[in-house]
């Protein structure tokens, strides 16, 4: 694919989570996706987009465009 292609469709194998008791009421949340028998973990990613683009927390999904890039 050259660098202007957009997106890079991959076979994701698996996608799981897990929810941990971590105290006081709160819990810890892990997420992953497999992908060529390597583990993904998610929340490093969404958190980093979280914090670079309100919108997607904000509910303002609808002022996104699907072929906007990211920030």
């Amino acid at each position: 694919m050259t660098e202007v292609f957009r997106h890079n469709v991959i076979e994701i194998e698996a996608i799981d989570g897990a929810l941990h008791q971590a105290g006081d009421g709160w819990f810890d949340v892990e997420m992953g996706i497999t992908v060529n028998d390597r583990r993904v973990r998610l929340e490093p990613l969404l958190a980093d987009l979280f914090r670079r683009d309100s919108r997607w927390l904000s509910g303002g999904l609808d002022a996104i465009a699907d072929d906007e890039r990211s920030i």
